[in-house]
């Protein structure tokens, strides 16, 4: 494989970034999440973290 079969390759992927919306926005929903995390006892609420990410997160 030479460089420009590779870059062929890499561009063949959806560039998610250049969507002009959110997939499936319309199904997006955390209320079972919510549930769940209820049912668990909210253990998020009970640690102290930190979330450090770059621009991909």
């Amino acid at each position: 494989m030479d460089i420009q079969q590779a870059l062929d390759y890499i561009y063949s992927f959806v560039d998610y970034e250049k969507e002009p919306r959110l997939r499936d926005a319309v199904h997006y929903d955390l209320r079972r999440m919510d549930e769940l995390l209820a049912r668990l006892g909210n253990p998020h609420l009970k640690a102290s973290t930190v979330h450090i990410a770059g621009s991909k997160g």
